[in-house]
């Protein structure tokens, strides 16, 4: 992304146009200059992935990828030019130029960035993925780190990194240290005819592995976008491009030119039609779009080098395009953590509005930035050896600034329970108790049953697994954002080992993660509560409920609560609460069928029917993340549990803790979810009846002291809240007598954000 390559202005030669780095003062007469179509594609690029990155373009993040071709292409070009007689190459110059071109200015957007976010715009929780990611591009690991910590490209948030963009960066740097050492090996043993074929199979294999994981559907989607194996194949093209130059020199003829410039007018069709509909989660893109767009980018790239005239090569050479492409580096650096600070949570902007002012202020710093640092840096403002001294005391002092603005990082809270073995606590002389199930139980038991163990008088065995599936078994499974789940387990593994070591008196079976995910069943992909799915639960259920019983215990089979807040979670399939209803539904039908299995509507006491689901019960705070029960909450639940599945009289709660009195703004954003509340209810009358005007009337003031008493942190939140009040009741008022969640989900569109922080902040403080 940060690559300039020069055309020679002397005499034509057998090869490509002579290219070498505009830092390389060329012999007298021999003077370089820039080619201006590819700084013109380099901006047609930039311009694709800024605009995915303010969601007006579906498919522009492959911008990206013709960013690879590019690179690929120019950087072996500047290698093949610097063989000497003896076939070596300088590559301590060739990496030395490569780390002044790209560090200087990675390491300002860090100091600068990282530190602002933090301060200002982050939570705690916030932090801990921006901290791998500050290290891991310093390291150039980025892509790496994301895929190990489980970073989903693909689920964007107001809260997402504002650096999570520099994967691509890493790819990039990965392909700078090994390729040069390959080309290299490559010229020594053949030459340039030798490097050409080197990149052609490693390109193949590369396109290759993404098929066959992309049909296969052997990792997730989000692996396979990240990975360095998988997106070298556009890399490669480029390389084998300019190896190809190299060896047979560029098309010079009238006719090849024209049918050069031919196939590039096709690429143009293609990847116009790709950047538009694409969706980075759809399967198309794995199995064979990434590399029809890696060789839709060679084409563009073979012909912007080449080529001196024509319609396209006068577009790619307009001045606008130029100077974008010039300034491509910082745009990509900047785009994205503008996007992510300048966004509609905290400006009362919208739509294009906001996306030109995103854009004015990410072309204005990206031209500073070269102006200011990178061209001077290039041209040698600062000589060796002090630049070498200068980029190790700006690495490690962005370093120390990555550390230092993620001090306060906290963990998101985890679902990670008991994936290996089991954890049991024993009391003497209890009735024995096995958990079996995903993270919602686990939970339960981690910090509910086992903290309270003697005082609800219970062993517990804890086999729960975080995500698991029950019908894992039976097909993969597909989550919301269309990827493959690789994070995903079977649920009754070992079951039968745990019955005959164990002999539970009781078994609790509960689940509550799966109503958005699909599972593969003879060949299509199936949400809980279709026939296909209800027929393989109810078989894997009734193996279940024999497995758990056979020794004799009772199985206890828990339902699972739904939510009154599934809309403040992006990309959530519309109907979720209805897929929970029906897949209980289910639990009840199969367990009147067998014998020793019971039912405990866990459902019914946080979500009772009719009525909204309870954000809180005894003023302890149920669920912060909508799903999992935590803490006090743990207990409270556990106590309900221990109390139905054991048929006993509840146990009542230790004496409470003397709290902190709460913040005065607590009272209004009580009154606030009030509201809210009502609003969600599965019914408020007809539109324009006297029940939908009362309602709405209720709504219509804000609650008292409700600006004023904001704390300095929510009053972004805040503002966008009160400016989208009056637009939210027309919504309101317009609604069907029984909105579907999808309608929920629209009117709820442009006060969803900021109603989520504030009820994130107020189980924080509210408690």
């Amino acid at each position: 992304m940060g690559d300039t390559l020069t055309q020679h202005g002397g005499p034509a030669s057998n090869g490509p146009p002579v290219v070498a780095p505009t830092a390389r003062r060329a012999p007298a007469g021999q003077r370089h200059e820039r080619i201006p179509a590819l700084d013109g594609l380099r901006g047609i690029a930039v311009v694709g992935v800024v605009l995915y990155h303010g969601g007006h373009l579906r498919g522009g993040f492959l911008g990206v990828d013709l960013f690879f071709v590019l690179s690929g292409y120019l950087i072996t070009t500047v290698l093949l030019r610097s063989v000497g007689p003896d076939g070596s190459i300088g590559l301590k110059r060739f990496w030395s130029r490569r780390a002044r071109r790209l560090l200087p200015a990675l390491i300002v957007l860090l100091v600068v960035v990282l530190p602002v976010y933090a301060h200002w715009f982050a939570t705690p929780t916030d932090l801990d993925p921006v901290r791998y990611d500050g290290l891991g591009s310093l390291f150039y690991v980025t892509n790496w780190a994301q895929i190990l910590h489980g970073q989903s490209y693909f689920t964007v948030t107001l809260a997402d990194s504002p650096i999570r963009h520099l994967w691509s960066l890493a790819v990039e740097e990965q392909f700078y240290l090994v390729w040069p050492l390959v080309v290299v090996a490559a010229v020594r043993r053949g030459g340039a005819r030798t490097v050409f074929v080197v990149a052609s199979v490693l390109g193949l294999a590369s396109a290759g592995i993404t098929i066959g994981l992309g049909l296969t559907r052997a990792v997730s989607f989000n692996s396979i976008y990240l990975g360095t194996h998988t997106r070298a194949a556009g890399l490669l093209a480029g390389a084998a491009l300019a190896a190809w130059f190299a060896v047979h020199g560029a098309p010079r003829s009238e006719a090849a030119q024209r049918r050069l410039q031919g196939a590039a007018m096709v690429a143009v069709v293609v990847l116009g039609a790709m950047w538009m509909t694409l969706r980075v989660t759809q399967q198309s893109l794995y199995v064979g779009g990434l590399a029809i767009s890696a060789i839709a980018g060679t084409l563009l790239v073979a012909t912007a080098a080449t080529s001196t005239s024509g319609p396209l090569i006068r577009v790619l050479s307009l001045r606008p395009l130029r100077l974008l492409g010039t300034i491509s580096y910082g745009i990509y650096l900047w785009s994205w953590p503008i996007t992510q600070l300048v966004s509609e949570r905290h400006t009362p902007l919208r739509g294009w509005t906001l996306l030109i002012v995103q854009v004015i202020l990410t072309v204005d710093i990206a031209a500073a930035s070269w102006l200011v640092l990178e061209r001077p840096v290039l041209r040698g403002a600062i000589r060796p050896p002090w630049s070498a001294r200068v980029l190790t005391f700006g690495a490690v002092a962005a370093a120390v600034a990555v550390i230092a603005a993620t001090a306060g990082a906290v963990a998101a809270p985890s679902t990670s329970v008991s994936t290996a073995g089991y954890a049991m606590s024993k009391v003497d002389g209890a009735p024995r108790l096995l958990v079996v199930g995903d993270s919602l139980p686990g939970r339960i038991v981690q910090e509910g049953i086992l903290p309270q163990r003697d005082v609800l008088g219970v062993s517990t065995v804890d086999r729960t697994v975080p995500g698991c599936i029950l019908l894992r078994s039976v097909g993969i499974v597909r989550g919301r954002e269309g990827n493959v789940r690789d994070d995903v387990h079977p649920c009754d593994d070992g079951w039968g080992h745990l019955i005959e070591r164990f002999h539970p008196d009781v078994v609790l079976m509960m689940f509550g993660e799966f109503p958005n995910d699909e599972v593969e069943i003879d060949g299509r992909f199936n949400l809980p509560c279709t026939a296909a799915y209800q027929r393989a639960e109810r078989a894997k259920l009734g193996e279940a409920f024999d497995q758990l019983t056979a020794g004799g215990a009772r199985l206890v089979i828990s339902t699972a609560p739904g939510s009154s807040v599934s809309w403040v979670l992006a990309g959530m399939p519309p109907g979720m609460n209805d897929r929970v209803a029906c897949m209980n539904q289910l639990y009840r039908e199969v367990a009147a069928q067998h014998h020793g299995v019971d039912v405990v509507d866990l459902a019914s006491y946080v979500c009772p029917p009719g009525e909204r689901c309870k954000e809180q019960v005894d003023g302890i705070n149920l669920r912060q993340d909508t799903i999992h029960f935590r803490g006090a909450a743990a207990e409270l639940v556990a106590r309900w549990l221990i109390a139905k599945v054991f048929g006993t009289k509840q146990v009542a709660p230790p004496p409470a803790a003397t709290t902190a009195p709460k913040p005065p703004f607590c009272g209004q954003l009580a009154l606030l979810q009030k509201n809210l509340g009502q609003f969600s209810a599965t019914t408020f009358g007809a539109p324009g009846s006297p029940e939908r005007d009362a309602l709405i009337g209720a709504m219509r003031p804000l609650p008292p002291g409700f600006e004023s008493s904001a704390p300095p942190e929510l009053r972004a939140d805040i503002t966008s809240l009160v400016d989208g009040w009056d637009a939210l009741l027309d919504r309101v008022a317009a609604l069907p007598a029984k909105p579907t969640d999808a309608q929920y989900v629209a009117a709820l569109a442009a006060v969803g954000a900021p109603v989520a922080h504030l009820g994130s902040w107020s189980a924080t403080n509210c408690g």
